[in-house]
């Protein structure tokens, strides 16, 4: 009984060491509709679970020619209420790209820059994705497009020995998005961000979205050195309107708080 428990501590030691368990922890985060852009949360609605010193850690990627985002191992991830009240609805993008300075014992010289193509979302809704449908045409992506002319034709039919007579029609044809309207875009400049908690916090992260650009309130953690990729976690809110005319209008389907989560590695 003895041997069995010692192979079980073991085991447990080694899966433990194996995930990094001794790295900082990612932030908890539960999309409860509550509101933090204009009322303070207890905590902020985020919690910051965190074991590990600070440290000297540094990554500029703007000048370090061997610093990279490794984007194919990075996502944007974003979720709000549907309609307000009934269920969530989430999504990510397939195209992200970003940049950074990170300073582990001087917060203040962190700055970051990051874009999402908004027409690259992902629902798992495929009935909600690409051009003509709601999730893109909500974020306000617009798409070239023209019409193709099918001529007339005829096409046999085995079962009935018949040639079933095709009139001549047009069809609408889906082409590139335009690519001033397909980007959503978050800068945290130099000075702005300070420690906070055990990560780091500011509330002039410009997100520029809809033509529209905004100061939010933008959490961020570094996560420590993992598998050699200095890996991070940010999250953000923005309040999307339930007015039509409003440049954050976001359709009928969402009409309150929408949650953005960065998840970030460079090496």
């Amino acid at each position: 009984m003895k041997t069995m428990k010692s192979i079980l501590v073991l085991f447990v030691l080694a899966v433990t060491a194996n995930i990094g368990f001794a790295q900082k922890q990612i932030i908890l985060h539960q999309n409860t509709g509550q509101d933090y852009i204009s009322t303070t949360l207890a905590v902020d609605s985020i919690t910051f679970q965190d074991f590990a010193t600070p440290g000297t850690a540094y990554i500029n990627t703007y000048t370090d020619s061997n610093a990279v985002g490794m984007n194919s191992h990075a996502k944007v991830t974003w979720d709000a209420q549907y309609k307000g009240d009934i269920g969530i609805i989430a999504g990510g993008f397939d195209e992200n790209t970003s940049d950074i300075i990170f300073d582990e014992a001087n917060p203040a010289n962190i700055a970051i820059e990051g874009k999402v193509r908004l027409s690259t979302t992902q629902t798992f809704e495929p009935g909600r994705e690409g051009p003509g449908h709601c999730v893109v045409s909500s974020m306000g992506t617009l798409y070239d497009s023209h019409y193709d002319t099918i001529q007339a034709d005829s096409l046999y039919s085995g079962s009935t020995g018949n040639y079933q007579v095709i009139a001549a029609d047009t069809v609408l044809v889906w082409d590139a998005p335009v690519d001033s309207t397909d980007w959503a875009y978050l800068t945290v400049a130099a000075g702005d961000m300070y420690a906070w908690g055990n990560g780091y916090k500011t509330t002039n992260a410009q997100f520029t979205y809809k033509g529209l650009t905004t100061s939010e309130t933008l959490y961020l953690q570094y996560l420590g050195l993992i598998q050699t990729y200095y890996t991070f976690e940010a999250q953000f809110q923005f309040l999307a309107s339930s007015v039509s005319t409003d440049p954050r209008f976001c359709g009928s389907s969402i009409k309150s708080i929408v949650h953005v989560q960065m998840h970030m590695k460079y090496k």
